[in-house]
């Protein structure tokens, strides 16, 4: 449970601007059409069914789309992780 809360801060800080604060994809930044492309769910399935390394890896290295770029300086290794858990735990649990 430690570890889901730190991931959901470190999550707040670096994700909900996009994700929205319920990984929706209603973030402020898509709410407000600063972006003009849909940002996926992170409670849905297509997400929630992938492994935890793929989700792991999305942060260091971006989308296959290209349109989320790398949060490699932003979030190190075991952040990421903690992010991860708090995707597949606290937001399913939450959203």
């Amino acid at each position: 449970p430690e570890e889901v809360l730190k991931g959901k801060e470190k999550f707040e800080f670096y994700c909900a601007m996009c994700h929205g604060l319920q990984g929706k994809g209603d973030g402020y930044l898509v709410t407000t059409k600063k972006f003009r492309k849909d940002i996926p769910s992170l409670v849905g399935d297509f997400v929630q069914n992938k492994p935890d390394g793929e989700l792991f890896h999305v942060i260091p290295q971006g989308s296959v789309s290209g349109f989320m770029g790398s949060h490699s300086w932003q979030l190190l290794p075991d952040d990421r992780w903690r992010v991860v858990r708090y995707i597949k735990n606290g937001l399913k649990k939450n959203g």
